[in-house]
């Protein structure tokens, strides 16, 4: 099976600030960098992803969270 790289998606800072709103006014828990709960979410083994930073952390609790969180997150 041949290497497929990841995709970058690229997201302008306001959108970031406009996701993370809309998360919150859910009550989705999100995780932005300087919480506690980010490190722990973020910390994996995997090399390919180790070093990267993601802006936020989103952890949904049912299905209609998932369904909330692709919508928004979708470019």
């Amino acid at each position: 099976m041949p290497f497929i790289p990841p995709e970058e998606i690229t997201y302008k800072p306001e959108d970031m600030e406009k996701a993370i709103k809309i998360f919150k006014d859910k009550k989705i828990p999100v995780y932005e960098p300087g919480e506690d709960n980010y490190e722990r979410y973020v910390a994996t083994a995997n090399l390919i992803y180790r070093f990267s930073s993601p802006p936020c952390v989103v952890q949904p609790k049912c299905a209609c969270d998932v369904r909330d969180i692709v919508k928004i997150a979708k470019p």
